[in-house]
């Protein structure tokens, strides 16, 4: 395997950190509802609303996930290169 074998692999491992490291930030960016404008007030249901399971989009967990998302993009091009190359050769 050659130097063009080992770009390869680099370029493949660092996808794969990417996507590590991306939803590490996303799932781990904290949230806060207290300063980001998020009321919930339904003064005619008898129901009180409730945040259990809501995951509001902050600008960390954005980030997170546009760092996962070049991560899945750049190991795409990678695998689909590196299949095209090998199937060209028959």
């Amino acid at each position: 395997m050659g130097a063009r074998g080992v770009v390869w692999k680099v370029l493949l491992g660092a996808a794969i950190v990417l996507v590590v490291v991306g939803t590490g930030v996303f799932l781990l960016a904290p949230a806060s509802f207290g300063y980001t404008g998020w009321y919930a007030y339904s003064p005619l249901s008898s129901t009180s609303f409730s945040f259990d399971g809501m995951y509001p989009l902050t600008p960390g967990r954005a980030a997170g996930a546009g760092v996962v998302v070049v991560g899945l993009v750049i190991a795409a091009g990678v695998v689909g290169w590196l299949l095209g190359r090998r199937s060209g050769r028959a």
